[in-house]
């Protein structure tokens, strides 16, 4: 679990274009590891605007169970619609 988070972590290096991890990332955002969905969130954060094709998945958080990842899904929106 931590390994998977840790991976997902690295998908948000500005270094990789958006179109060559958001596939992933998207995925990530449903994975039953809550560490890998904050992570993937997190990642998306920092791809901003060139992520906004994951805005629906990115809205669908806003009430997660876990509050950090709903607090970072509404940090992320603001990132990839600014």
């Amino acid at each position: 679990r931590l390994a998977r988070a840790r991976a997902v972590q690295m998908l948000g290096n500005p270094m990789f274009s958006a179109e060559a991890v958001l596939p992933t990332l998207r995925r990530a955002l449903t994975d039953l590891s809550v560490e890998v969905v904050r992570e993937a969130v997190t990642a998306i954060t920092v791809l901003g605007p060139t992520a906004a094709a994951a805005r629906p998945d990115i809205e669908a958080l806003f009430f997660h169970p876990d509050r950090q990842v709903a607090t970072r899904a509404r940090a992320a929106l603001r990132s990839i619609t600014r």
